[in-house]
């Protein structure tokens, strides 16, 4: 339930030509806040090159950490997954509108969830699987094919999860 409470989709912007959905480095910032309160610790009982190695590793995670957009963008006609950190923008993978059929929320034996983008050729995992956090899963399958347009009345395939395939 913490990694669906941690990595989650937030959408930030939803208009007639432009979704989109970030997800906050909420893992690795929190990384970085205790290796940095470690590093402050140790700088009481320790030598002080054990909390000058705890702070670097803190200013590590901190300075690596990336947000990952999804933009759904009318006027582009494309689906462009990107990562931006503090270095810059950096494109992970990008869909025509036209191929995408729809978004679904998977749904395991087990109680786990994620967030499905069925596509003409393939199934993509926009969020990780995870249990718990369905409210917002929800919420980015009903903007998602909200903004494609789907008509809930086309037969659709059934998603099955593909680990290796998440954007």
């Amino acid at each position: 339930r913490m990694l669906s409470v941690l990595q989650r989709l937030m959408i930030t912007e939803n208009s007639d030509q432009r979704l989109v959905l970030r997800e906050l480095p909420m893992m690795e910032w929190l990384a970085a806040l205790v290796l940095f309160n470690v590093g402050v610790s140790l700088t009481m009982v320790a030598p002080l090159w054990s909390a000058g190695v705890a702070t670097a590793l803190g200013l590590v995670f901190a300075l690596t950490s990336r947000a990952r957009y999804v933009v759904f963008d009318r006027d582009a006609d494309t689906m462009v997954v990107f990562h931006r950190d503090l270095l810059g923008r950096r494109q992970i993978n990008a869909l025509a509108l036209d191929d995408i059929l729809s978004a679904q929320l998977y749904e395991g034996d087990d109680g786990g969830t994620q967030v499905l983008l069925m596509t003409r050729s393939a199934q993509h995992g926009l969020s990780l699987y995870s249990r718990g956090g369905d409210d917002w899963k929800e919420s980015a399958v009903i903007a998602i094919n909200q903004f494609i347009k789907t008509d809930d009345d086309d037969p659709l395939p059934e998603p099955e999860p593909e680990w290796d395939v998440i954007l």
